[in-house]
């Protein structure tokens, strides 16, 4: 989890999350989650249990976008609507910078999140506006 100790903070939790995404911290992304939860996009829908399968698979993603060059990952909450009690709606717009050949580039999409507010917020859902083979092919990294 990222905290149980502070206030909601929806922000400072995707500023959390953004920066383990970028250090491939699978501790910490685990424990933004739910025991299970679901990813959806337009073309895709996964539901994950969160166990140490999901953290391998977490650490290999982060092996991947090293790969690719990301040197920078960042989290913007854009919205919340709530949802129902104890729940929110986050719509949160993602950056991630990516150094090729000594080119930077950005890519930006947006996910909306169905985030579970007790004592501190746990992912229940996350769906992606697009798919992210297309937007990584949009922007010129695949």
């Amino acid at each position: 989890m990222i905290s149980d100790r502070e206030p909601v903070d929806l922000t400072g939790f995707f500023h959390a999350y953004a920066r383990a995404s970028l250090t491939g911290d699978a501790h910490v992304i685990a424990g933004a989650h739910g025991p299970g939860y679901v990813e959806s996009a337009p073309s895709t829908v996964e539901a994950w249990i969160v166990d140490d399968e999901y953290r391998e698979a977490v650490a290999m993603r982060s092996d991947g976008m090293s790969r690719l060059g990301v040197v920078d990952v960042s989290a913007e909450v854009l919205e919340t609507t709530p949802a129902a009690p104890h729940h929110v709606l986050a719509r949160v717009a993602w950056t991630l910078r990516f150094d090729r050949a000594g080119e930077t580039r950005e890519s930006r999409f947006e996910i909306t999140y169905l985030v579970r507010l007790v004592e501190y917020p746990l992912i229940l859902v996350a769906m992606s506006h697009e798919d992210e083979d297309e937007v990584m092919r949009r922007d010129g990294l695949l």
